[in-house]
């Protein structure tokens, strides 16, 4: 729990003045707004990454690829998976092959060899495909074990044992191999918006005083790589009796990827505030929005739509969501307070993962 103290305080806050195009009300409103940055970026860290013993090592050598997974938030818990993807050349302990292959209808488990058997037909109607059997698998957080939980703060080791290639396997010269790791882990990132509506009589008085009116609008961004960020389209507020258009994007802030470079269908949801009627015609189709019955507002989640689950999902490029998260807003009531902000929260559950690598060297002895 080392990093703990040092993280709770790990809030960035940046503010000013925003730029308000020539519209309506600019001449007497003035937006000051704040970004809050909760956190880390990286919230699962692979670190100290060695080899007991180190290279070069010797043909046929029991060896264990050793390394940490730390959780730098100070809140949140994550469940994480390691999975070593690519291990040329190198066994199990129990001398079975670490890139094992076999097309759909083996019972890997069963072989018990280094070698693959020729390839069985696989039964009628399944496509043959490449076993996702792992045998060079860590002594926990491994895939196949449903991986396991990092607490905030928490340092977990995690080792790999497995055995370098038989001298024979190597026609006795010098090799150089390359072990490949990926570490996946569940999260979840959140945005805290709040939005200024503003009463046009409020405007008109302020014109007649030669007054200016001071708004505030403040996004706060939860830890994590992946960040939810909103905009209002045109004015930096709402004007009551009018639609205003929000676009919301998603950023991979990260040293990582997202699974797949895509938010899952079902995986966002928006949860706008009572006061605000959601047009129906005029969102996202990839979005559903209906009414919260615990808040009373509405909440819209990425299902799809009448389009489908698949719809629902949000493709990630070059780190940014390019998709339209387009919402069309609305006050249900005309405004009767000079102005006042109102909060909007948005949600998103994603997998992210990193990839490491180590590099080996195997020599026979003398072999120099």
């Amino acid at each position: 729990m080392k990093y703990s103290v040092l993280l709770v305080g790990l809030v960035v806050l940046a503010s000013g003045c925003v730029g308000i195009p020539d519209i309506f009300g600019r001449d007497v409103i003035s937006i000051q707004q704040s970004v809050v940055e909760n956190g880390v970026k990286d919230v699962i860290a692979v670190r100290d990454i060695y080899t007991i013993p180190k290279s070069p090592l010797l043909p046929d050598q029991q060896v264990i690829l050793s390394f940490l997974l730390e959780n730098r938030d100070a809140v949140k818990s994550s469940q994480a998976y390691v999975d070593l993807f690519n291990a040329p050349t190198m066994r199990d302990l129990q001398d079975r092959p670490c890139n094992f292959y076999a097309a759909t209808g083996y019972t890997p488990n069963t072989l018990g060899i280094g070698t693959p058997l020729p390839p069985e037909p696989p039964p009628n109607g399944v496509p043959a495909l490449p076993s996702s059997q792992r045998f060079c698998t860590p002594d926990q957080c491994g895939v196949d074990t449903g991986g396991c939980p990092i607490l905030p703060g928490e340092e977990k080791p995690v080792n790999i044992p497995m055995k370098t290639p038989t001298e024979s396997d190597i026609k006795s010269i010098r090799t150089q191999t390359k072990l490949d790791f990926k570490t996946t882990y569940d999260f979840e990132g959140a945005l805290s918006y709040i939005v200024p509506a503003v009463n046009s009589d409020e405007i008109t008085k302020r014109q007649r005083a030669g007054e200016k009116t001071n708004l505030f609008t403040t996004k706060s961004h939860s830890s994590g790589p992946v960040q939810i960020d909103v905009e209002l389209q045109g004015a930096p507020y709402m004007l009551n009796n009018f639609e205003a258009v929000m676009l919301f994007k998603i950023n991979n802030r990260g040293s990582g990827t997202l699974v797949k470079s895509q938010i899952e269908s079902g995986s966002m949801e928006i949860l706008f505030p009572p006061e605000f009627d959601v047009i129906n015609d005029r969102h996202s189709e990839k979005f559903t929005c209906n009414p919260d019955a615990l808040t009373g507002g509405m909440r819209c989640v990425n299902d799809g739509g009448k389009l489908g689950p698949a719809e629902g999902i949000i493709p990630i490029y070059r780190d940014e969501s390019r998709s339209s998260l387009r919402f069309s807003v609305k006050l249900r009531e005309p405004l009767e307070e000079p102005f006042r902000s109102y909060q909007i929260t948005s949600t998103v559950h994603y997998s992210y993962e990193l990839r490491s690598s180590m590099d080996l060297t195997i020599n026979p002895f003398n072999n120099v």
